[in-house]
């Protein structure tokens, strides 16, 4: 998402070079015998080899797509967008939000039989992640800087905060790595352990053993081929079969092909020629050319983040709630969703329409130039004789700041301005790199208008630091600058107070608030778009945001190749 409002769009990635290692495969050993599944094996193209299967490493696309499968966390997002345990069977807050106990489920295994204990958990968050030489995202360590964590048995481990944060279990989703396997791998080297293409995880899916003198076997619909099972040559991808050791649903499928594709232009031939069964990760410039593959069908789901025209409240031009109000009803977001080629749907309220705490009688202004013009006449902007809007001497011109790089920010951003003008704003718009937007009018509040983006942190609705008064000094990232006595007492609440109905309560109001003060004008949500094409079918996607495009597989039981 561009210029993105989580903490890593201002502390921004660590690069991490590694040259590109061939993975080898590794086995499972297995004392159980898995429950008799279909033969079926679904194919999805990947678009460039793994390189760091690993949940504290993976960047790229293909790179969490598997972590998403091969590795889980103490805690999970499920399909409905909560947050439910995983490893652990549950955890418990103190009163304060400030220390969280959490008790693994009895008999854990890895993937490969040894035990899955607390110890664990402490060696990957402890040792790895905490340790200021830690190479990979600097903002996921953020989430664990000072934290105490401690191992109270191999079944429990503890985690006492620096402050009180009822958002604090979303981080716990993470995926935990195997110390027996990684324990002797110290946190700056681990970009180059083999483990990175060879994982051995707790997930509903590992890496089938890898034969690569093994042959593929004949077509099952046109020109899909499927590999045996337990037999892929490196060079064709990455096979996965479930884990025996993890307990769940029946699936209608019983293995998974990531079919590797140099190019997203060789996977969509791929597609073509009945090669896959799946292709994601669908650029907005590509989605017309895939439609018009015979047999595909488009799944869509909007992801977890939106895009705004966040205001600075702290300029004279927006020192009147008046002046805000009107902008917002001068704005036709369904419009501007609309001409995103289907890949954004409108939004209107800070928190996600799919969230616990999402209020729906809490309206946003509608499409509504002429109440727009009325406010902003009753606040004293008149309009000249140029047409354009003055007060006291003081023209309303703004300009409205986008990522140039990013065509539908490009066109939000003129149809945006080509509304406000409508109205009697000079409003005009320029195109900036994301590095310029986030140093050079960001950074030091010097803007009237930016086009941005946020992006959910975890699968908690917490917005503490984006809008609390707190946070709008220099470094904070309330970039609008607003301050607001009762959305900081209801974001206060949300924070700290562990009880959930309390904390819905309070996002309730944060919304009512947010809606009559409008620091911004929350614009549409993008659309993650998933293409699959016979036989595949029961294909669905989660009902929810999606934190992320791997989430898709939530709902994998309910997929088929089986024709109904």
């Amino acid at each position: 998402m561009s210029n993105s409002f989580k903490p890593q769009a201002i502390v921004g990635l660590v690069a991490v070079a590694l040259l590109l290692a061939i993975f080898t495969g590794m086995a499972g050993a297995g004392k159980n015998t898995p429950r008799q599944r279909s033969g079926d094996t679904y194919v999805e193209a990947m678009v460039g080899a793994p390189r760091f299967v690993n949940p504290l490493l993976a960047v790229s696309d293909t790179d969490t797509d598997l972590v998403h499968l091969v590795y889980n966390g103490l805690a999970r997002v499920d399909a409905s967008g909560n947050l439910v345990p995983d490893l652990a069977s549950g955890w418990t807050p103190s009163p304060d939000s400030s220390v969280y106990t959490y008790t693994l489920r009895p008999d854990l295994r890895w993937q490969d039989g040894e035990p899955l204990t607390a110890d664990d958990v402490f060696f990957t968050l402890k040792t790895l992640l905490q340790d200021p030489a830690f190479p990979g995202d600097p903002a996921l360590a953020q989430h664990w800087k000072g934290v105490d964590i401690k191992l109270m048995g191999t079944q429990t481990v503890e985690f006492t905060l620096p402050a009180p944060d009822a958002s604090f279990p979303q981080y716990t989703t993470l995926g935990i790595l195997p110390r027996h396997l990684w324990g002797t791998v110290k946190s700056a080297d681990l970009p180059s352990s083999e483990y990175n293409q060879a994982p051995i995880g707790s997930g509903p899916w590992r890496y089938s053993q890898v034969n690569t003198s093994a042959a593929t076997q004949g077509p099952v619909v046109s020109a899909l081929v499927t590999p045996s099972a337990n037999a892929l040559p490196p060079s064709d991808g990455v096979l996965l079969e479930p884990n025996e050791y993890m307990p769940g649903e029946e699936r209608k499928v019983s293995r998974i092909w990531f079919r590797l594709y140099p190019t997203f232009g060789a996977a969509l031939s791929g597609l073509k020629m009945g090669e896959v069964h799946g292709l994601g990760h669908i650029p907005s410039e590509r989605v017309n050319e895939v439609a018009a593959v015979k047999d595909v069908t488009f799944h869509r789901e909007p992801l977890a983040r939106y895009n705004m025209l966040l205001l600075n409240v702290q300029s004279t031009i927006f020192d009147k709630p008046e002046t805000r109000q009107a902008f917002e009803l001068a704005i036709d977001r369904d419009a501007i969703a609309r001409r995103q080629d289907g890949e954004y749907v409108p939004a209107s309220s800070p928190v996600l329409t799919h969230s616990w705490a999402y209020d729906p009688s809490v309206k946003s202004g509608p499409y509504d130039p002429a109440e727009a013009r009325r406010l902003l006449d009753s606040v004293g902007w008149a309009v000249g004789s140029d047409g354009i809007r003055v007060r006291n001497g003081l023209t309303m011109t703004v300009v409205l700041a986008a990522n140039k790089d990013i065509p539908a920010n490009v066109t939000a951003a003129k149809l945006a301005t080509d509304d406000l003008r409508a109205v009697g704003v000079d409003a005009r718009t320029v195109l900036v790199s994301r590095e310029a937007l986030l140093h050079d009018y960001l950074g030091p509040r010097a803007f009237h208008i930016v086009l941005a983006g946020w992006e959910a942190n975890g699968a908690d609705i917490d917005v503490y630091q984006y809008w609390h008064s707190s946070q709008a000094v220099t470094g904070g990232l309330n970039f609008a600058g607003w301050t607001n006595a009762a959305a900081d007492k209801a974001l206060q609440d949300g924070h700290t107070n562990p009880d959930h109905e309390a904390r819905k309560r309070a996002y309730s109001d944060f919304q009512r608030v947010f809606a009559e003060d409008v620091p911004a004008i929350i614009l549409e949500s993008p659309l993650y778009t998933y293409a699959t094409r016979l036989p595949a079918h029961g294909v669905t996607l989660p009902d929810s945001d999606m934190m992320s495009a791997a989430a898709r597989f939530d709902t994998f039981s309910t997929w088929s190749l089986q024709v109904p």
